[in-house]
Protein backbone atom coordinates (compact mmCIF):
# COMPACT_ATOMS: atom_id res chain seq x y z
CA UNK A 1 0.00 0.00 0.00
CA UNK A 2 2.96 2.42 0.74
CA UNK A 3 4.48 1.60 -3.20
CA UNK A 4 1.19 2.89 -3.93
CA UNK A 5 0.86 5.84 -2.36
CA UNK A 6 4.39 7.35 -3.26
CA UNK A 7 3.86 6.32 -6.91
CA UNK A 8 0.97 8.09 -7.05
CA UNK A 9 1.85 10.92 -5.03
CA UNK A 10 5.82 11.55 -5.97
CA UNK A 11 7.31 11.14 -9.87
CA UNK A 12 9.28 8.05 -10.10
CA UNK A 13 11.91 10.24 -11.04
CA UNK A 14 12.09 12.08 -8.02
CA UNK A 15 11.88 9.22 -6.13
CA UNK A 16 15.16 8.04 -7.55
CA UNK A 17 16.81 11.46 -6.83
CA UNK A 18 16.04 11.77 -2.75
CA UNK A 19 17.03 8.02 -2.06
CA UNK A 20 20.47 8.58 -4.29
CA UNK A 21 20.84 11.86 -2.25
CA UNK A 22 19.50 10.32 1.04
CA UNK A 23 21.97 7.12 0.62
CA UNK A 24 25.14 9.36 -0.93
CA UNK A 25 24.77 11.63 2.85
CA UNK A 26 23.80 8.61 5.31
CA UNK A 27 27.12 7.20 3.68
CA UNK A 28 29.12 10.10 4.11
CA UNK A 29 28.16 10.48 7.63
CA UNK A 30 29.59 6.69 8.19
CA UNK A 31 32.55 6.67 5.78
CA UNK A 32 33.62 10.67 5.74
CA UNK A 33 33.13 12.60 2.37
CA UNK A 34 35.10 12.32 -0.65
CA UNK A 35 33.93 12.82 -3.70
CA UNK A 36 35.27 9.16 -4.51
CA UNK A 37 32.74 7.60 -1.76
CA UNK A 38 29.94 10.00 -2.60
CA UNK A 39 30.09 8.66 -6.49
CA UNK A 40 30.46 4.98 -5.16
CA UNK A 41 27.69 5.89 -2.79
CA UNK A 42 25.76 7.33 -5.72
CA UNK A 43 25.96 4.15 -7.82
CA UNK A 44 25.17 1.89 -4.78
CA UNK A 45 22.09 3.97 -3.81
CA UNK A 46 20.90 3.58 -7.68
CA UNK A 47 21.63 -0.41 -7.68
CA UNK A 48 19.41 -0.55 -4.24
CA UNK A 49 16.78 2.27 -5.51
CA UNK A 50 16.28 0.10 -8.79
CA UNK A 51 16.36 -3.21 -6.43
CA UNK A 52 12.98 -1.70 -4.76
CA UNK A 53 11.66 -0.03 -7.73
CA UNK A 54 11.67 -3.53 -9.76
CA UNK A 55 10.70 -6.05 -6.77
CA UNK A 56 8.38 -3.14 -5.01
CA UNK A 57 9.69 -4.82 -1.86
CA UNK A 58 12.28 -3.48 0.70
CA UNK A 59 13.43 -7.03 1.48
CA UNK A 60 15.61 -7.18 -2.10
CA UNK A 61 16.90 -3.98 -1.19
CA UNK A 62 18.02 -5.11 2.58
CA UNK A 63 19.12 -8.07 1.33
CA UNK A 64 21.69 -6.58 -0.98
CA UNK A 65 22.98 -3.75 1.71
CA UNK A 66 23.37 -6.60 4.12
CA UNK A 67 24.87 -8.88 2.35
CA UNK A 68 27.74 -5.96 0.87
CA UNK A 69 27.99 -5.09 4.65
CA UNK A 70 28.66 -8.60 5.46
CA UNK A 71 31.03 -8.89 2.66
CA UNK A 72 32.59 -6.06 3.56
CA UNK A 73 33.57 -6.87 7.18
CA UNK A 74 34.44 -10.29 6.39
CA UNK A 75 37.17 -8.91 3.92
CA UNK A 76 38.30 -5.63 5.55
CA UNK A 77 36.72 -5.96 9.40
CA UNK A 78 33.59 -4.45 10.83
CA UNK A 79 33.07 -0.87 10.71
CA UNK A 80 34.70 0.35 13.95
CA UNK A 81 36.86 -1.97 14.33
CA UNK A 82 41.02 -1.44 13.49
CA UNK A 83 41.38 -5.53 13.58
CA UNK A 84 40.83 -5.64 9.69
CA UNK A 85 38.99 -8.90 8.35
CA UNK A 86 40.83 -11.55 6.31
CA UNK A 87 42.77 -9.03 3.66
CA UNK A 88 45.72 -6.92 5.71
CA UNK A 89 45.37 -3.53 3.70
CA UNK A 90 47.98 -0.74 3.89
CA UNK A 91 46.32 2.48 3.51
CA UNK A 92 48.46 4.12 1.21
CA UNK A 93 47.34 7.20 -1.43
CA UNK A 94 45.60 6.10 -4.47
CA UNK A 95 46.20 7.41 -7.86
CA UNK A 96 42.91 9.12 -9.33
CA UNK A 97 42.76 6.27 -11.89
CA UNK A 98 42.30 3.60 -9.04
CA UNK A 99 40.09 5.53 -7.29
CA UNK A 100 37.93 6.12 -10.33
CA UNK A 101 38.23 2.13 -11.25
CA UNK A 102 36.15 1.71 -7.73
CA UNK A 103 33.20 3.24 -8.92
CA UNK A 104 33.20 2.56 -12.80
CA UNK A 105 33.39 -1.50 -12.60
CA UNK A 106 30.00 -1.08 -10.43
CA UNK A 107 28.70 1.28 -12.60
CA UNK A 108 29.29 -1.22 -15.16
CA UNK A 109 27.97 -3.83 -13.63
CA UNK A 110 24.31 -1.81 -12.29
CA UNK A 111 23.87 -0.88 -16.42
CA UNK A 112 24.70 -4.56 -17.56
CA UNK A 113 22.24 -5.81 -15.11
CA UNK A 114 19.38 -3.39 -16.29
CA UNK A 115 20.31 -3.81 -20.06
CA UNK A 116 19.65 -7.25 -19.93
CA UNK A 117 16.64 -7.34 -17.46
CA UNK A 118 15.25 -5.05 -19.72
CA UNK A 119 16.26 -6.97 -22.94
CA UNK A 120 14.61 -10.51 -21.80
CA UNK A 121 11.75 -9.55 -18.97
CA UNK A 122 9.06 -7.14 -20.50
Amino acid sequence: MGKKIIKERIPVKWVFIISLILYALDDSWNEGFSISNTLFSLILGLSLTYAIYKTGSLWADTGIHWGLNVCYGIFNGTLGSSDGGIIKTMYEPQSMFLEMISSIVPLFMFLFVYLLRNKFVR
